[in-house]
């Protein structure tokens, strides 16, 4: 018979369905897991998961669109606008704690007050005319203005309006970039107390002057949200995702001119302002030396406007040390930690007319290893070693009887003595740690691993063969005189 097979009846065809009517839901579940795929937020993702997903969003949805209908009918209109879309989320708690933080575009229209909550009119008083509505927000933002017509005094308002700081700004950028970019915005640096001081969320990303996140990190590199200030970029989606800003070639570019709009600005302040500049530098020495640790190409565009202080306050650049420096110690650069301490040597340097680099902050141990690794050029520390400057021209003596005497006398077995002809014999001796051990103890303890039975840097004990106190006491010891230790 016809239209039967072997089984008799012939088999009805099966009309195929979508993942979401299996599922029974509206949202689309094929495109969840596409978006899923996408976003690469796991190596595997299951069958599952799109299903949960969209029944997630479509819950959501339909919740935020019945509570935005009773606002619409609360205010007799007849269709949803993103504003009642906004009440409707403000006004519920939930919802209100979930998306806060969310931007509706054209949400933020004049709110309407009922006839009934305006105050009477009494009789014979004459009408007065309803004022103008007034924008909420400034339809004019600075940063969506020329840098030629902004004033100091504007960008000093702006800034305490933006961020209620009553501490005035080191300086500002103005960034109006038209081609092959399209943003502008105006980034500040602020004063920093202390170099530990967190500023996180003070760069603000605008979408088209509407507000969209705080201190994106693929937008702003890390190392620059020490700033504050405003960016906005009508090229970036207004519900602009993570996984979209890692991908986005657009984004990676954005970033780097952001960066050589900061390093040109240093720059600049450096070529045109040096007084200025050195007054600033120790303000922005902890951002420009984390920013050029954190990023190589940051560190190639300022490096010629890097300066150092030396321990009698002038400022100077390497290569202008090193200029000055090649004569007695070419491609040596000494400097201090503590002034207090480490008086002595520094007092004996500078009386060779060697200048000393004073290195006093957090930052500067592993900046300056990083420069060794750029440059020929070696760091000392004042206390590491006996500088040739400082070495005398006269005869070296030894005495093993005064070496192995001050051994005794300290108690450590360990310590090491040495003798050299220093040109100032009123100093005895000095101690010296090695700049290679004293760097290695830092760092252990930097990341908290001094008590992981490391051993200390051993330091050495040097003694004045041009001085009479060592001279005397040499002679003393070499003839077996117990009075030396005494001495």
């Amino acid at each position: 018979m016809a239209g039967k097979g072997k089984g008799g009846r012939g088999k009805s065809e099966v009309k195929a369905q979508s993942r979401s009517s299996r599922a029974g839901i509206t949202f689309p579940v094929g495109r969840m897991a596409r978006y899923m795929r996408d976003m690469k937020v796991a190596d595997r993702i299951g069958a599952g998961a799109p299903v949960y997903l969209a029944a997630v969003i479509e819950y959501l949805t339909a919740e935020i669109l019945e509570l935005a209908g009773n606002v619409a009918q609360e205010g007799k209109k007849n269709r949803v606008i993103p504003r009642h879309i906004q009440l409707a989320v403000r006004n519920d708690e939930e919802l209100n704690a979930l998306l806060g933080n969310v931007t509706i575009a054209s949400g933020g229209v004049m709110p309407f007050v009922h006839s009934e909550l305006l105050p009477e009119k009494k009789e014979g008083e004459e009408a007065k005319e309803p004022e103008a509505p007034k924008p909420i927000n400034d339809t004019h933002p600075l940063w969506m203005k020329n840098p030629s017509d902004c004033t100091e005094e504007e960008y000093l308002e702006f800034y305490r309006k933006v961020f209620h700081d009553y501490r005035e700004p080191l300086f500002h950028i103005h960034i109006n970039a038209d081609y092959p970019l399209n943003f502008r915005g105006i980034l500040y640096f602020p004063k920093i107390t202390n170099e530990y001081e967190s500023l996180e969320g003070q760069v603000k990303l605008y979408y088209n002057q509407v507000f969209v996140a705080d201190n994106i990190k693929e937008v702003i590199p890390e190392f620059l949200l020490m700033l504050r200030g405003v960016i906005d970029c009508p090229e970036l989606p207004l519900n602009v995702s993570r996984s979209y800003l890692q991908n986005s070639g657009y984004v990676a570019k954005m970033s780097q001119h952001i960066v050589k709009k900061v390093a040109d600005k240093l720059n600049s302040l450096f070529t045109t302002e040096r007084e200025n500049y050195e007054k600033l530098w120790q303000d922005i020495k902890i951002f420009v030396e984390y920013g050029s640790l954190r990023e190589k190409k940051f560190y190639d565009r300022v490096k010629d406007s890097v300066i150092y202080q030396l321990t009698g306050g002038r400022y100077v650049t390497l290569d202008e040390y090193l200029e000055g420096a090649k004569e007695k110690h070419e491609n040596t650069v000494y400097y201090a930690t503590d002034k207090m301490a480490q008086a002595q040597y520094i007092s004996m340097l500078e009386g060779e007319g060697i200048d000393v680099m004073y290195l006093d902050k957090g930052l500067d141990n592993q900046f300056i290893s990083m420069i060794e690794q750029e440059r020929n050029v070696k760091f000392l520390r004042v206390d590491s070693g006996v500088a040739d400057a400082l070495r005398g021209d006269g005869e070296k003596f030894e005495s093993k009887a005064l070496a192995d005497l001050f051994v005794k006398v300290s108690g450590n077995d360990k310590l090491k003595v040495t003798f050299e002809n220093l040109k100032d014999g009123t100093l005895p001796a000095m101690l010296t740690v090695s700049e290679q051990d004293r760097r290695f103890g830092e760092m252990m303890k930097l990341y908290g691993m001094q008590n992981d039975g490391m051993p200390a840097p051993e330091g050495e004990l040097v003694l004045n063969s041009g001085s009479d106190m060592i001279k005397r006491l040499a002679a003393k010891a070499e003839s077996g005189d117990e009075r030396a230790a005494d001495s």
